[in-house]
């Protein structure tokens, strides 16, 4: 939606004049349009003195919301579609996280916060949350051009910023509470809690094949061993029977940090969450994190920077923690099968790092993302004997540890460990 139409869709919704409230579009995200709504007065007040078609029993007296619209297509792409479903999908995210004791208790433990659903707007694919303030995301903190990691001031107005390790160590032990209480779900609980328009091995089999071809990293015995392992880590049928509902679409963008010197941190974007090896979001969250370490080696033309040496040292700093966090407070999921999991996902995310992010990388730095995301993927070999972190190993060093070297293999050195 563009702003008019936002004015518009309040207008209409609430029954109030576009005098009293103000709407800001947020960034970040890719596909919603997403805004921030400040109303002159409560929304209680303005729904019990309008004709609205908002639902009264959905009134709160907070005066500011977040409000997500999902478009049924690809943003400057009307000849893409895209399911409106996973809106409806996230809406029921949001109530299971409010009220499933175990989760409530895990989101509370680690003392991290998740949006509470307001309304859903069905008819106008509208989805209204709590506004949970003026936050900073991870990719933010992550990419933040300064030469110093205690003075990421640049995003909170002078105030010291948390360490990477400490927000590393709170992600790292959320992710272990929260899989650690949802492991092996009914399939009937969380059916209706999970988002998959199509396997994701046939969505993104052709799509990694081009970058493969495209860097001159394919061969035809490699690709079918890689079409197979794709989505491998999110099967219907669990590595080694163990699964575990999650976000299914974890990345820095998603994490939100509050302002020193809280140490606050909320989880947002719950539109794709799956029933996976918990493997598959360690491996898909640290992919991500490393990305950002290959823009910090591989920046393109006149993205160069003082200020590289500490953005690499960052993520670095911030996988590790994360790793080791989930380690420590998870010990009974990191499995046999972890590794295969965590590899699968970690290979896939990478490599896509390369399109994803190809703004913030030069070619030097998207063959390096695509070269170690394929060496992932095939290191994760046929089964579980079959693991070859050797190979993997020596591409990753040949990226000068900027990848799973750095933050991926001591997690699955972790996960040797625990086997033996």
């Amino acid at each position: 939606m563009l702003a008019d139409d936002w004015n518009a869709y309040i207008t209409a919704t609430l029954g109030i004049p576009a005098t009293e409230f103000t709407v800001k579009h947020l960034t970040g995200g890719v596909i919603n349009s997403t805004v921030r709504l400040r109303l002159t007065q409560p929304l209680s007040d303005i729904v019990a003195a309008a004709a609205a078609r908002f639902p009264t029993d959905a009134a709160t007296d907070a005066t500011s919301y977040v409000l997500k619209f999902a478009p049924a297509h690809m943003p400057n792409e009307p000849s893409v579609p895209l399911s409106t479903a996973r809106q409806a999908v996230e809406a029921r995210a949001l109530r299971h996280l409010a009220t499933a004791p175990r989760l409530v208790s895990a989101l509370g433990a680690a003392d991290v916060a998740v949006p509470r659903l307001v309304w859903h707007d069905e008819e106008r694919t509208v989805l209204w949350i709590s506004d949970l303030g003026e936050l900073t995301t991870l990719s933010d903190y992550l990419r933040a051009q300064v030469a110093d990691d205690g003075a990421v001031s640049a995003l909170w107005d002078g105030e010291a910023a948390p360490s990477p390790a400490a927000i590393g160590a709170k992600l790292g032990e959320t992710l272990a509470r929260i899989h650690a209480a949802s492991v092996n779900p009914p399939a009937e609980d969380v059916a209706p809690l999970t988002y998959r328009e199509s396997d994701v091995a046939t969505q993104l089999k052709s799509y990694l094949e081009t970058l493969f071809t495209k860097y001159e990293l394919d061969t035809a015995a490699d690709a079918e061993k890689i079409a197979s392992r794709m989505g491998l880590d999110f099967s219907p049928e669990p590595l080694d029977g163990l699964k575990v509902w999650g976000m299914g679409d974890l990345w820095p963008g998603s994490v939100l940090l509050a302002a020193p010197p809280s140490a606050g941190m909320a989880l947002v974007d719950w539109e794709f969450p799956f029933v996976a090896h918990p493997g598959s979001e360690v491996g898909m969250i640290l992919a991500h994190v490393a990305g950002h370490a290959y823009e910090a080696v591989y920046p393109p033309a006149g993205r160069e920077s003082a200020a590289q040496a500490a953005v690499r040292a960052r993520a670095v700093a911030f996988g590790a923690a994360l790793a080791d966090a989930y380690a420590a407070h998870a010990p009974q999921l990191l499995s046999h099968s972890f590794t295969r999991a965590a590899l699968c996902a970690y290979g896939r995310e990478v490599a896509l790092q390369a399109d994803f992010s190809a703004e913030f990388l030069s070619d030097a730095g998207k063959r390096a993302s695509v070269l170690e995301g394929r060496g992932a993927l095939l290191a994760a070999g046929e089964g579980e004997g079959d693991v070859d972190l050797a190979r993997w190993e020596r591409v990753a060093g040949e990226e000068e540890g900027v990848g799973g070297g750095a933050l991926l293999l001591p997690l699955l050195a972790r996960v040797r460990r625990a086997g033996d």
